[in-house]
């Protein structure tokens, strides 16, 4: 049993080691990247190819974020059911699966015979965890 601990611990470690470098690894690329697309705005170009090695290109993506106030969500639901219904509106909502499960959690334990319509059975596994010393 030591020994197998032993080579979890070296693995985490060296796992660890591998996820730092490629982090910092990462921030290079990021500065690479902003240098191109600093580059490429200068001269106002939206694209360039450097022959050989690749092409890079601007492209632009319009993001709109969720709601974070209650009054807004209940806005933005009235809207989408009343102009494209129910079923519409139940796919586009969604639930945090930690929120799900801790609300879940916290209902039965209050009462374990409860039943949630619609939630699965809940499936169980062992998780190993490991603290160093």
């Amino acid at each position: 049993m030591d020994r197998l601990v032993q080579i979890l611990k070296t693995k985490r470690d060296e796992h660890k080691a591998a996820k730092d470098a490629a982090a910092l690894l990462y921030k290079d690329v990021e500065d690479a990247e902003t240098a191109v697309l600093g580059a490429l705005t200068s001269s106002g170009k939206s694209k360039y190819e450097a022959e050989g090695v690749g092409l890079v290109y601007l492209s632009h993506k319009t993001t709109y974020g969720v709601p974070k106030a209650i009054e807004d969500k209940r806005k933005l639901f009235a809207y989408i059911k009343n102009k494209f219904g129910d079923d519409v509106l139940t796919t586009m909502v969604g639930i945090n699966h930690m929120t799900l499960n801790s609300w879940a959690n916290q209902g039965f334990e209050e009462n374990p015979l409860v039943d949630i319509p619609g939630l699965a059975a809940p499936t169980a596994e062992t998780i190993l965890n490991f603290r160093k010393k």
